[in-house]
């Protein structure tokens, strides 16, 4: 059996498709849309940088199109999602937590300290 074949062209497509950015939403946003959005890529990097908004904003707007953007600080609010660190600090859907591993214990200053994400 040969493997499949794919051209460039179709793995960028592909790609897009996968991480939601291949069409424009289809209709406007509604506040359920933002937790579907991070379920379908798993995790949302939470990043400080800061030129136009931050990050995890940015990422959004570009799945879902203009949404208000309290929407994300309610669903952590709400519980819905939370800080997790995987390979950086992390939005992660509450009822996904089960499926990741325990955070890392780091030998810290002052003994064995558990990493658990970022302090903002």
């Amino acid at each position: 059996m040969s493997l499949p074949y794919l051209s460039l062209s179709q793995a960028r497509c592909l790609h897009l498709a996968a991480q939601g950015l291949l069409k424009k939403p289809r209709r406007n946003a509604l506040p359920g849309d933002v937790l579907a959005a991070i379920s379908r890529m798993a995790l949302l990097q939470i990043d400080t940088i800061n030129v136009v908004a931050r990050s995890p904003y940015l990422v959004l707007f570009s799945r879902l199109g203009s949404y208000p953007q309290a929407w994300l600080d309610e669903a952590l609010r709400r519980g819905e999602l939370m800080e997790y660190w995987a390979h950086e600090a992390c939005f992660l859907p509450r009822r996904d937590f089960k499926t990741y591993p325990p955070s890392y214990a780091v030998a810290g200053k002052d003994g064995l300290e558990i990493s658990r994400g970022m302090d903002a």
